[in-house]
C-alpha cells in the first residue's frame, strides 16, 4: 500500500513538471577568475605598484595595487517545453572589480580602475525528469566597461563588446509547486578584452615659470574575460503545471 502511494506521488510530480512552464529567478553570488590578476599585473608593469607612505595627517603605508570585488547578480527566464527541454534567457552583472594603482612620482599619481562585465545569453536547457537539475548552454553577448575614477585621470571610460559562450548548471535545494531555492554555477568563455591606455598626471613647481608635468600611464593591455561564478538562486514557477 505504501509503495503504491509513493509511486502515485512520484508519477504526479513527474506529470506536473513535464508541461510547459516558466521559471523566473534571480541569482546572487561570487565571481572568480576574470580580469583582476591581469589588471594588477599591468599596474605593476606600468609603475603603478608603489607603496604610499603617510603624510602630514596620516601614518603607516599602503601597498599598491590594492583591489576589491563585489558580489555578482543576474536574472534568468527559463521556459520549459514539454518534457525535459527548454530555452532560457540569462542576463546580469557577472564580474565587478576595483583596482587602485599608485605611482610615487612628485606628489604621486593614482589610477583607480573600475571594471564591470555584463552578459546576456540565449540558451538551450536540458534537465532531469523532475526539472530539479538542469544544464543550459548558449551564445553570449558580453559588455566590458572600464573607467578610471581617479581625480587626476585624463582618459575617458572604455567599452568593449565581445561574443562568447555561456554555460550554467542549476540544482534545486528546495523545490515547491510554485517556487524554489537552488545552487547555481555559471561559466563564460570569451576572447580577451583590450583596455587602456589610462593616463594620470599632475604639475610640480606651479609657482615657477616652467612647471613640470609628472605623468603616469597604465599601458594598453589585454585582460581575461573568461571566468565563472557560484551563487544561490531564488525562483518562481509560473504557468500551468500540465498541458
Amino acid at each position: 500500500m505504501i509503495c503504491l502511494v509513493a509511486l502515485d506521488l512520484q508519477a504526479q510530480e513527474l506529470n506536473e513538471n513535464q508541461g510547459r512552464r516558466l521559471y523566473l529567478s534571480v541569482t546572487g553570488g561570487l565571481g572568480f577568475m576574470g580580469p583582476l590578476s591581469d589588471i594588477e599585473d599591468q599596474m605593476k608593469a606600468s609603475g603603478l605598484g608603489d607603496t604610499q607612505t603617510g603624510g602630514f595627517f596620516s601614518s603607516g603605508s599602503t601597498e599598491h595595487p590594492n583591489s576589491s570585488k563585489i558580489p555578482i547578480i543576474h536574472l534568468t527566464a527559463n521556459y520549459w517545453l514539454k518534457g525535459r527541454q527548454g530555452i532560457s534567457l540569462e542576463a546580469g552583472l557577472l564580474d565587478y572589480i576595483e583596482v587602485n594603482g599608485y605611482d610615487d612620482i612628485g606628489i604621486g599619481n593614482y589610477i583607480f580602475l573600475r571594471s564591470a562585465i555584463w552578459s546576456a545569453s540565449l540558451n538551450y536547457t536540458f534537465g532531469s525528469q523532475n526539472r530539479k537539475r538542469y544544464l543550459s548552454v548558449g551564445p553570449a553577448l558580453l559588455l566590458h566597461h572600464v573607467k578610471d575614477d581617479a581625480s587626476g585621470s585624463l582618459t575617458d571610460a572604455q567599452t568593449n563588446w565581445l561574443v562568447g559562450l555561456n554555460t550554467s548548471y542549476t540544482a534545486h535545494l528546495i523545490d515547491r509547486p510554485g517556487w524554489f531555492l537552488a545552487l547555481k554555477a555559471n561559466g563564460r568563455l570569451a576572447p580577451k578584452s583590450e583596455i587602456g591606455p589610462f593616463v594620470a598626471e599632475h604639475q610640480t613647481g606651479i609657482i615657477n615659470p616652467q612647471p613640470e608635468n609628472q605623468r603616469s600611464e597604465f599601458a594598453q593591455t589585454k585582460v581575461r574575460i573568461t571566468g565563472f561564478s557560484v551563487g544561490l538562486t531564488a525562483g518562481l514557477k509560473l504557468g500551468a503545471k500540465t498541458d
